[in-house]
């Protein structure tokens, strides 16, 4: 097999596409520009930066029923069911923090007034508030990508720190992804192996200094919970819009509820690094290590 490697940026973000394969390069390039129109296609929908997309007009008509297409629709859907499942540690309704300001925002954030309509695909959040769907949205887009390459082929795409793979590279042996020291993100803690399916990290030390400097913040945990000690949760799951969702709504959790959390889902497991640069594992996790693999903060 071949191997083919491109990078483009999309959500503020680097996306990278590794792939091996026997096709022939134009139908194997064309395989890499579905796969970044995807992205392209979700940025425009559900930007927090642009005026023209789907969701900002949304949050721009708070307090009004609004018809959405039907992936927005889901997308919000699955969002509000996170935020039950989790008491509203997980809350899609963060936009008011997170997002550029689209008009007063409220202190009120209760995503339970949220109202969907299947039948009339409408949806309507509380006045003076803004939705954030980012924790769903780049999920979605790397299991929508992936799926634009044969079952066959070995494909990783990779979406800021974010992983969705599908296949062993080479013989037995899975994707090699490494875990970054939120202390140090330049080092790696750990590497483990990944055959199928995504691992994601959630974390205020990289991508939340970029909200900063924008005068809004990346990852926002509700007023009602005490501060945790996770500086970083990284989750594997069978696709990459569970991973992303269950590791941003863990983060917010404390360890050992995090762990249950993660761990109540089919086939999800986690890995935590704390402030005092502990490590912590759900059971799960460890399928993922082989037998030489260390983990070493220093």
């Amino acid at each position: 097999m071949k191997k083919f490697q491109l990078e483009e940026n999309h959500m503020d973000t680097r996306v990278m596409i590794i792939l091996f394969s026997e096709r022939e390069e134009a139908n194997v390039l064309a395989g890499f520009g579905n796969a970044f129109q995807v992205f392209a296609q979700l940025e425009s929908q559900f930007s927090l930066y642009r005026d023209d997309s789907e969701l900002v007009s949304l949050n721009k008509n708070a307090g009004t029923k609004m018809k959405v297409s039907p992936l927005m629709f889901q997308v919000i859907e699955d969002a509000v069911k996170m935020a039950y499942e989790t008491h509203g540690i997980f809350n899609p309704l963060v936009g008011c923090y997170t997002a550029p300001l689209v008009g007063k925002f409220s202190d009120v954030i209760d995503y339970s007034i949220i109202e969907l309509d299947s039948s009339q695909q409408t949806v309507k959040i509380p006045i003076a508030t803004a939705l954030d769907l980012n924790s769903v949205v780049k999920g979605l887009a790397l299991d929508l990508a992936v799926k634009c390459f044969p079952g066959n082929e070995k494909v990783m795409i990779e979406a800021g720190g974010d992983i969705r793979v599908l296949g062993d590279v080479l013989g037995n042996s899975g994707w090699k992804v490494g875990i970054r020291n939120p202390a140090d993100p330049t080092k790696i803690v750990t590497v483990l192996e990944l055959s199928e399916g995504a691992i994601c990290t959630s974390g205020n030390y990289f991508r939340g200094e970029k909200a900063q400097e924008k005068g809004r913040l990346h990852l926002v945990a509700p007023k009602f919970l005490a501060k945790n000690s996770v500086k970083s949760m990284t989750v594997i799951a069978p696709t990459a819009q569970e991973a992303d969702i269950l590791s941003t709504a863990a983060f917010l959790m404390p360890i050992v509820q995090a762990i249950e959390f993660v761990e109540k889902h089919f086939r999800a497991s986690c890995l935590i690094i704390d402030a005092e640069e502990l490590i912590y594992m759900s059971p799960r996790m460890q399928n993922y290590f082989n037998t030489s693999t260390s983990l070493c903060l220093n």
